[in-house]
């Protein structure tokens, strides 16, 4: 069985492969954002690690002492890396040339006055080897240089602290998740430094902070898997992300809810509640429709899908949404709509919308019944305008169209609009020829008995109407539809006005109706 002044020479041995795997992963994330100081403090974890199992299993002076001089070719700057490698990943990306003179300048004293010894006496005084013949050690007498060095790296130790406290108790959810492992990771190896430095001895003994360290690569591992301090985004464009407008949701290959930046939970406050890895229904919602209606603050907003982008370096594969909010933009359509389609004093449909709708209503009525069209003209206009003015004219068109769509609520297999002037056109299918007289009848009757009054002066209004007819059998188009009615609402004309006729085939259809 293994010995228990073993152990410390087995623990460094498989401390040396732990970190050949964090170097090796490292190098395989390189080109990540975040890669840069990873990089350096894995090769310098390397270092120290692998320098001080060859000082534990050193034989003799030179070669404890040439382990000590690989351990320092990375331990000094081990904590000025992990400080910049925090500032990167949590968005403080921005160091004055002063700041990192000053981070540098003593880890590199330090190196030199370390690797010139016995050159000179600044950092050790002195150094023996010391040894139980299971482990040894090159024990130091510490000099100037090296209290300076111990200041210092305590100096940085509360610069790490700090930082990771900040994230801690900071707004940010995804700085809070990472600051954890990571504040275990880094103050494990700072406690037991100094443990160690603090029970100085002359006897050979096993510094536990090499070990220590083993759990600063592990949370250093376990952070970069499970909250992407490499592959993702850094903090700073999750700072940005997180402040945008945009709505900013990611989740999984799985479709479970990983995380979403200020706005989405704005728009979803359900997001606040939901925890990573829960499976939410709001993102089948949001992956089958291109735009969604939602409420926020009591104000109707319409938003669309406008990305859903694969994360090919995601740990477990992933996506994610972005949500851009349309109302201006859906209100400006359909403001635009609504002037390309409708007439601007009647409130109803255009002559060009009102065909573009009858055509439509026409394909869909192919296998149905025949069509029926109606003309409906305001008999003696043009005398009402003149007597009037056409500012009472347009207040008697707009009492038409208002009493015409009341009337036209109750068919849904109809459509109808301004023609032109005074003059309105509708097309009815699924109707028989009785109901459409019917029809023509009511709306004739109801705008004779409409009350029109102008400055205190009570005007009489009525109108003529003609219909013509599609059967099933020989069914004829649009155009040739009105133009039948138009000949009707000619002969409704002639024979005295506010009258309701009907197309007859006998008529001909150049008849000029322009006679109106």
């Amino acid at each position: 069985m293994m010995g228990l002044s073993e152990f410390p020479v087995l623990v460094s041995f498989i401390s040396i492969f732990i970190s050949i795997g964090m170097l090796l992963y490292s190098l395989k994330y390189r080109k990540a954002e975040n890669s840069y100081f990873f990089i350096l403090l894995s090769l310098q974890l390397f270092l120290y690690i692998f320098g001080y199992f060859l000082e534990l299993v050193s034989d003799n002076f030179y070669e404890a002492f040439y382990s000590v001089r690989m351990q320092y070719m990375g331990f000094p700057f081990i904590l000025s890396n992990s400080y910049l490698f925090l500032r990167d990943i949590f968005g403080q990306k921005k160091v004055t040339k002063f700041q990192l003179f000053i981070l540098f300048i003593f880890p590199m004293i330090s190196s030199i006055g370390m690797q010139t010894y016995p050159y000179q006496r600044l950092f050790y005084e002195d150094v023996q080897y010391v040894s139980n013949t299971i482990i040894a050690n090159a024990q130091i007498t510490p000099g100037p240089l090296y209290h300076i060095h111990v200041v210092y790296q305590y100096c940085v130790t509360v610069c790490i602290l700090g930082l990771l406290f900040e994230a801690f108790f900071g707004d940010n959810s995804l700085m809070k998740k990472q600051s954890v492992p990571l504040l275990i990771g880094f103050s494990l190896p700072i406690f037991t430094s100094v443990i160690y430095v603090m029970a100085e001895t002359d006897k050979v003994r096993f510094d536990y902070t090499p070990l220590a360290t083993l759990v600063t690569i592990v949370m250093l591992i376990y952070s970069s898997n499970s909250h992407n301090l490499l592959r993702v985004m850094p903090i700073v464009k999750d700072q940005v992300i997180d402040t945008m407008a945009d709505g900013f949701i990611v989740f999984n290959k799985k479709k479970h809810y990983i995380d979403a930046n200020t706005s989405a939970k704005h728009i979803f406050p359900e997001l606040n509640k939901v925890s990573a890895g829960e499976s939410i229904p709001l993102l089948e919602q949001l992956l089958t429709n291109k735009q969604i209606v939602v409420f926020v603050d009591e104000i109707e907003h319409i938003y669309e899908v406008s990305q859903i982008q694969e994360i090919t370096n995601f740990k477990q594969g992933g996506y994610y949404i972005v949500l851009h909010d349309v109302t201006e933009k859906e209100q400006l359509l359909k403001e635009l709509h609504v002037q390309a389609t409708m007439d601007y004093l009647t409130d109803i449909y255009n002559r060009r919308a009102f065909f573009d709708k009858a055509e439509q209503l026409l394909i869909k009525n192919q296998e149905d019944t025949g069509n029926i069209a109606l003309l409906l003209d305001i008999d003696n206009f043009k005398q009402i305008n003149d007597r009037y003015g056409h500012p009472c004219g347009d207040k008697i068109l707009q009492i038409l169209s208002y009493e015409m769509r009341q009337s036209m609520q109750g068919f849904q297999q109809a459509v109808f609009g301004r023609y032109g002037g005074e003059e309105f056109s509708f097309l009815f299918t699924s109707i028989d020829i009785e109901q459409a007289k019917v029809i023509a009848e009511m709306l004739r009757q109801k705008i004779s008995e409409t009350d029109f009054t102008w400055v205190n002066q009570k005007i009489e209004v009525t109108v003529s109407i003609g219909i013509s007819v599609s059967n099933e059998k020989e069914k004829i188009s649009l155009e040739d539809l009105l133009l039948q009615a138009d000949v009707a609402l000619y002969e409704a004309k002639t024979k005295g006005r506010n009258q309701v006729c009907l197309y007859k085939n006998t008529q001909e259809m150049h008849i000029n109706s322009s006679a109106k």
